[in-house]
């Protein structure tokens, strides 16, 4: 499953510049995989269509996709969305984070 979100995002060109590799937390009911992408501006239009996207793919929970602002990272905390590697993202990253039912959907 993840690597289909790995295609979505590449087929909205936001793969491009330097990136953290994905990284999973979970437990035994679900994951969580984020994606930091260091230095990387997509509109916040753009941001949106990708983040509807990948809640419309088949066993994924919840999907943030977000600038890691510091309220943006605020509002991923509040939602349960913000794993604890991904709080090293500054605001002028981009930051992919997906909760599925398992990693390998």
């Amino acid at each position: 499953m993840f690597s289909s979100v790995l295609e979505a995002c590449g087929r909205l060109r936001l793969m491009t510049g330097p990136k953290q590799v994905v990284t999973y937390e979970g437990d035994d009911v679900t994951f969580t995989a984020f994606e930091i992408r260091r230095g990387a501006y997509h509109d916040s239009v753009v941001l949106m269509q990708l983040q509807r996207g990948l809640i419309d793919l088949m066993g994924v929970l919840d999907a943030g996709v977000v600038m890691a602002t510091s309220s943006n990272r605020a509002l991923l905390t509040q939602s349960g969305l913000l794993p604890e590697g991904a709080k090293t993202a500054s605001s002028e990253d981009l930051l992919i984070v997906i909760q599925a039912e398992s990693k390998t959907q």
